[in-house]
């Protein structure tokens, strides 16, 4: 009499093809998060800037007894502007601190010297990867916007170039390789 051997479990060759692709796909999963991820921190930057761009436009309009000057270098305090998760600046000097905000990915800073609002890309609380470019036209609320690719060590940063790409920013010069400008009309 013969007796049958049955099969129980499978065999170590097809566990691990299933590992391999269990992991190949999640592999692909993390890589689509981290960008998705990384485009939210994009938008934050961007709502920030343009809320500050319509501060200073707003506070430029409406305070006709200062001098243009006086008008055009306002300082957060004197700004109609708040943010969920407003915070003090880390990584800029004591002189820019009354003209800077920090929210929870980006330092949104105006300059009285170039009149244009920096939102700094920030982990772990230094400059990263990639920055935004704003700059008040104080007679409207319409601005010139570019987003700006940070170069470290001689290298452009991939994710900054990728990001600035991917919101639908477009080279600024033909030349350029580290400067993108939102075409008008594309929100």
């Amino acid at each position: 009499m013969q007796i049958l051997q049955t099969r129980t479990g499978f065999t170590l060759m097809e566990l691990l093809a299933v590992v391999m692709i269990v992991a190949v796909l999640s592999g692909m999963a993390i890589g689509t998060y981290r960008q998705a991820a990384e485009r939210s921190h994009f938008n934050e930057g961007l709502q920030i800037g343009a809320a500050m761009t319509e501060a200073i436009n707003r506070y430029y309009n409406e305070h006709l007894e200062l001098s243009v000057e006086a008008r055009k270098s306002p300082t957060l305090a004197q700004l109609d502007i708040s943010f969920t998760g407003q915070g003090e600046c880390k990584s800029v000097s004591s002189s820019i601190k009354p003209y800077c905000a920090k929210g929870r990915y980006f330092e949104v800073y105006y300059s009285t010297n170039t009149n244009a609002i920096y939102a700094y890309r920030v982990k772990e609380n230094a400059r990263s990867d990639y920055s935004l470019v704003f700059y008040p036209d104080f007679h409207s609320t319409r601005a010139l916007e570019k987003c700006v690719v940070v170069e470290k060590n001689g290298t452009l940063s991939a994710t900054g170039k990728s990001i600035c790409k991917s919101m639908g920013y477009t080279e600024l010069d033909s030349g350029s390789t580290t400067t993108f400008r939102k075409p008008y009309g594309k929100k």
